[in-house]
């Protein structure tokens, strides 16, 4: 029998929420639009007054591919909420180091300000949001990471014996949450998952994978192109996993 359903919650999650409610009435959260962000989402509507949303674009086109872009919609209709948008500090790293970028561009890359973007980290979003939106400075930050999916995280956990970070004001509702928890707490409450989660379970996030671009070639045209304008030699994933597969036959 799983803990979660939509009458309740695990007495962990109340615990950490309520802990944090105590302190704050506003809380941001990095909508990575996997599972366990949406799930947390869910979750925290119930304790905070002030709840702001924020999503950093992977592959930064204008407009954003369809698979980011319809998510995100749908969570802004569905939650009655604006997402805020950034552009994730790891792309500017990758264009930084070259990676699938012609050789030939290196004069174009070099004029480019990167470091604006590289340079962003996670309390620089936060910064930011609290300048848009005049929230409190005393606000914290919500994280969707699980105990079962990263090993220092669930040491973290284990050894505090709750999912809060005092330190830098971050908390975790589903840290001790199982995968069939959180897939259970979302149908409850009737929220879809992203199209893209239908390529291995998991929503495209930073580079995309080999599997992920081949899902994206065959499904979604058009927004494997866009792929290919941040990332103009990507296709030597697929080179390169095509090989291995001969190499297994």
């Amino acid at each position: 029998m799983l803990r979660v359903n939509r009458r309740g919650l695990p007495a962990s999650t109340r615990k950490v929420c309520e802990m944090v409610a105590e302190k704050t009435d506003t809380c941001t959260i990095a909508v990575s639009r996997g599972k366990d962000s949406i799930a947390c989402w869910l979750i925290i509507r119930e304790y905070f007054k002030h709840v702001i949303p924020y999503y950093t674009v992977n592959i930064p086109t204008n407009p954003l591919p369809r698979h980011e872009q319809e998510y995100l919609d749908y969570c802004e209709k569905q939650f009655e909420t604006k997402i805020h948008l950034y552009v994730n500090g790891f792309v500017g790293v990758c264009i930084d180091w070259y990676l699938y970028q012609p050789w030939q561009d290196w004069d174009k890359i070099e004029d480019l300000n990167i470091d604006e973007i590289t340079e962003k980290k996670y309390f620089d979003y936060i910064k930011s949001l609290r300048e848009i939106t005049g929230c409190s400075k005393n606000s914290w930050g919500c994280s969707g990471i699980k105990g079962c999916d990263n090993g220092l995280m669930r040491r973290m956990f284990t050894k505090r014996g709750i999912g809060i970070r005092e330190e830098d004001h971050t908390f975790y509702p589903v840290y001790d949450w199982t995968h069939n928890e959180v897939f259970e707490f979302l149908a409850a409450h009737e929220t879809k998952l992203p199209s893209d989660y239908m390529c291995h379970n998991k929503t495209i996030m930073g580079v995309p994978t080999a599997p992920q671009l081949e899902w994206l070639r065959d499904n979604m045209p058009d927004d494997y192109a866009k792929v290919l304008q941040t990332y103009p030699m990507i296709e030597v994933q697929i080179a390169r996993n095509e090989f291995r597969r001969m190499r297994r036959s």
